[in-house]
């Protein structure tokens, strides 16, 4: 299992996606992960995938499972697990704020946190990333 490192993708401007396996509106929001990014082509979509199904993190294969599902061609699906998330909005040094499924980050590219939003609306997701330097 390879571990890969936000870092790797700094330089590039990125918005993460924080989603579980087992949430309805994450599978919305993967669902038009695709065709989402193809607007912005400039922008890389992150899938961060905390839970699978059974509340558990998910395996490589649940990360290609996904991936096909909902047709992720171009853009990284990555799996971790609630290590990487407080609900503590003061404890985000070294991890994300979760409150909500799914989470989204925004990151410009210099490698700055530049929004958020909890929840998934489409035209929201595309006017934030569109924001973007």
């Amino acid at each position: 299992n390879e571990s890969q490192k936000l870092s790797e993708l700094f330089g590039e401007k990125i918005v993460i996606d924080l989603s579980a396996m087992w949430c309805g509106p994450c599978k919305t929001a993967s669902a038009n992960t695709q065709s989402t990014a193809n607007i912005l082509d400039d922008i890389t979509i992150l899938t961060v995938l905390i839970e699978n199904e059974y509340g558990q993190p998910p395996s490589a294969e649940d990360l290609a499972r996904w991936a096909e599902t909902y047709n992720i061609i171009t853009e990284p699906v990555w799996g971790a697990s609630r290590e990487i998330v407080t609900n503590n909005p003061i404890d985000t040094k070294n991890k994300f704020f979760l409150e909500g499924w799914p989470t989204f980050y925004f990151i410009d590219s210099n490698g700055e946190l530049v929004d958020y939003m909890r929840g998934y609306s489409e035209t929201e997701l595309i006017q934030k990333a569109s924001a973007l330097d």
